[in-house]
């Protein structure tokens, strides 16, 4: 028996008997106990717009296509499902972040797409955030700050431990800090405390700065970084603010924080026992443990493919040139990979994939995820100035190994040129075709 494999799948997670999940306890509003603590993990929502965006879909895609000349009828069921993925994939992915810059180690999602991303390294007058990013959604806006927390049990620095805190003082505090940065039309809509099993010192508040610009926080140190305070931040759409009153706001704000964010916090660094990296060009991947290099091949055009195996799972990293249709500038070539990964039969296999950009630092990259008939197909996308680096791993289903798992390997990429990131403007998978128009994608 390999006793070295057998130890990394326990680290992993085998399936068997990990199927049951538990609901959102936490004192937040918007918590919903109905809700499994795991939906963060499903990035394919099914709601009532998506159901009338695909009736729409093949609506629109049947009427252009059944009069058009020489077309053929049989590839309709084709075109329908590509249409439909790639709307999916732009308006209804999600947004992952992998944070570790500044000391930072999390992992956490938000519900929502990624339109474009910013990140900063400090701010505030006296740079108490060491640093903020986020980015902008058509749901929204996401957004984390990462702040010192001095040792021992103080909350921040007001001076009163944690334990000690009321949802009285905090409110003040947080008025008394913030006015000074924002003194017109400014305000507390409500605070408290909270705690949650994976996170420690919570608190959570909701803020007004204006009618139109209402956010929710949630606060909190992780367990093995006392002295890092991180503050994940949503905002709601101001079309949609307008037309609800303060109790629906507050619910509405904090229930994507409390029922999706919250419980997706993870330490970013809990793949590293049962991972190894990998270098390629400016970008470290991980793969299994035990994986091994069977092969590498290089193909015309450029393409170089390294061949990893680990049992029946397999991982495979290309690195291949940008082609003419990439533009750096216009920043299309995570658009012009969902369009090739979603018309490549043997790639998305007809079957809805999972979308979700992933902001490993100031990186974007296009993660998406596809359950076939006999195996889990799992992709990571990025890349530099002048080539593209994708990370493919296959899973057969009689691998009893947790999925979730593997997909924080394949997410988890790190850049050599982080640093260079800041202060500029990245597109997420989000961003509109219509954003390329004047630039030919393939």
């Amino acid at each position: 028996m390999n006793w070295k494999r057998v130890i990394a799948l326990g680290l992993l997670g085998l399936t068997f008997g990990m199927g049951q999940s538990y609901a959102i306890d936490v004192n937040i509003p918007g918590a919903d106990a109905s809700i499994s603590a795991d939906k963060y993990q499903n990035y394919r929502v099914d709601t009532a717009d998506t159901k009338i965006l695909e009736s729409k879909i093949i609506k629109k895609v049947t009427e252009d296509n059944q009069n058009k000349p020489g077309y053929d009828i049989s590839n309709l069921p084709r075109d329908i499902h590509n249409t439909t993925e790639l709307n999916h994939a732009i308006k209804y992915s999600s947004t992952v972040f992998i944070l570790r810059d500044h000391g930072a180690d999390i992992k956490f999602t938000m519900p929502y797409a990624s339109i474009m991303g910013i990140a900063y390294e400090s701010a505030g007058p006296h740079k108490e955030v060491t640093r903020r990013g986020g980015a902008l959604g058509f749901d929204g806006e996401m957004s984390y700050e990462l702040r010192p927390q001095p040792k021992g049990d103080t909350w921040e620095n007001s001076g009163i431990p944690y334990k000690q805190l009321t949802a009285d003082q905090l409110k003040s505090l947080l008025e008394n800090k913030k006015m000074t940065l924002h003194k017109n039309n400014y305000s507390i809509l409500g605070a408290g405390l909270f705690t949650y099993p994976t996170v420690e010192k919570g608190t959570w508040d909701i803020a007004s700065y204006d009618s139109k610009n209402i956010r929710g926080t949630i606060n909190f140190t992780m367990p093995n970084q006392p002295t890092v305070s991180y503050h994940l931040i949503y905002a709601m759409p101001k079309n949609k603010i307008q037309k609800l009153n303060q109790e629906t706001i507050i619910r509405d704000t904090m229930s994507p924080l409390a029922n999706i964010v919250l419980p997706s916090v993870k330490a970013a660094s809990d793949i590293m026992p049962y991972t190894s990296e990998v270098h390629k060009g400016p970008f470290a991947f991980r793969v299994l443990k035990d994986s091994k290099l069977v092969k590498s091949k290089s193909l015309e055009g450029g393409l170089t493919m390294d061949f990893y195996k680990s049992g029946k799972i397999r991982e495979i990293i290309s690195v291949s040139p940008l082609s003419k249709y990439d533009d750096v500038k216009k920043q299309n070539i995570l658009y012009n990979y969902l369009l090739a990964f979603i018309g490549s039969p043997k790639l998305s296999q007809g079957k809805p994939a999972q979308y979700a950009t992933v902001w490993n630092d100031t990186l974007p990259g296009a993660y998406f995820e596809i359950k076939g008939d006999k195996y889990s197909l799992f992709v990571m996308t990025v890349y530099d100035d002048t080539h593209r680096y994708t990370y493919y791993m296959s899973k057969p289903h009689d691998v009893h190994v947790s999925n979730y798992k593997l997909r924080d390997i394949v997410q988890y990429v790190t850049y050599k040129n982080t640093k260079d990131g800041y202060k500029k403007t990245k597109l997420g998978l989000g961003m509109p075709s219509r954003a390329f128009s004047n630039n030919r994608v393939h």
